[in-house]
């Protein structure tokens, strides 16, 4: 399970943020101008664009004339694959060879 969380910026307002955990943002309505702390340029998010956060980042979000709303959450955590037992042509080889030579005797 993760947590999602949403949130709504009436017009013209700004809020500060800091992620204490990796965060996906995605932005659901409307255009949402996003500063990070410490980058020199700005990011402009429209509906369905996403931003990822890492931890102790510090933003700002902020909206234009009309609001956004937007999406926080939990990244998914990548699917754990179970390893394939590899193939190994060599072994299959050599024991063919094996078989072969004990048949001829």
């Amino acid at each position: 399970m993760r947590e999602i969380r949403m949130f709504e910026l009436d017009g013209r307002q700004a809020v500060k943020w800091q992620t204490a955990a990796p965060q996906s943002l995605q932005v659901l309505q409307g255009l949402l101008w996003l500063t990070v702390e410490g980058e020199s340029g700005d990011h402009w998010l429209r509906a369905g664009d996403t931003f990822e956060t890492v931890p102790g980042q510090t933003m700002w979000l902020g909206t234009w004339n009309e609001g956004a709303r937007f999406r926080l959450s939990q990244p998914t955590a990548p699917h754990k694959r179970t390893p394939r037992p590899t193939f190994d042509w060599r072994m299959l080889l050599g024991r063919f060879a094996m078989r072969r030579q004990t048949a001829r005797g």
